[in-house]
């Protein structure tokens, strides 16, 4: 059976491995979007010096650490990759990101072997669409665009090489003997991005006309 003097002395080497975790504050960003082709820097700061940092590829348990930093010395199985590397804060840099950098890292930093931070961080890559707005069938300009329909038509609007896929749909307004017809929005993954169109079938009576119509996009 412990003493008593030996329990105090276990409670108190716990409360000061207590104290010295609480004593140090982490802030990590959870989600990063990097555009594809650029570099980045990924990573947490904190208060306190770590003494070793893991980075891995999924969860701990099932992969060893692409990148670690332990006394200033680099390794990992990725620290041969020229896109990949960690500088001496702990920071996984990522040169050139691809498509197939996206995913959730886990990083571990160490202050003590009993004291440790354990963070995900999920990377998204992105590319800008081929055009700077929503295009619309049969107009040119991003501000305003100038249909006549006679009889019956179909107004096409369409984000081509897109990531991650948006989503798009009409606004219009002042209309004045028309009819409209809105079909479900079709997307199509293209190499990695996306292209989107939604189509507005038309129908007019005696020269209709609507004074505002627009596609709108959101991320």
């Amino acid at each position: 059976m412990k003493s008593l003097s030996a329990t105090y002395e276990s409670w108190f080497l716990l409360l000061i491995a207590f104290d010295t975790f609480i004593g140090v504050q982490m802030a990590c960003q959870s989600i990063y979007q990097v555009e594809k082709g650029n570099d980045a820097t990924i990573g947490c700061s904190s208060t306190n010096v770590p003494t070793e940092v893991l980075w891995y590829n999924g969860p701990p348990s099932s992969t060893n650490p692409i990148l670690v930093l332990a006394n200033d010395q680099k390794s990992g199985t990725l620290y041969d990759n020229i896109r990949f590397d960690i500088n001496l804060d702990g920071e996984m840099l990522i040169s050139n990101a691809q498509f197939e950098d996206e995913g959730k890292y886990t990083v571990v930093t160490y202050f003590s072997p009993e004291n440790y931070h354990e963070e995900q961080i999920t990377i998204q890559i992105t590319v800008r669409p081929q055009q700077e707005c929503p295009q619309i069938s049969g107009c040119s300009s991003c501000s305003t665009c100038g249909l006549r329909v006679n009889q019956t038509g179909e107004l096409i609007c369409r984000v081509s090489g897109s990531r991650p896929q948006i989503s798009l749909q009409w606004e219009i307004s002042n209309i004045n003997s028309l009819q409209f017809t809105t079909k479900e929005p079709i997307s199509q993954d293209i190499s990695g991005t996306w292209d989107t169109n939604i189509c507005r079938d038309t129908v007019s009576a005696c020269g209709g006309f609507a004074r505002s119509d627009a596609c709108l996009k959101e991320m």
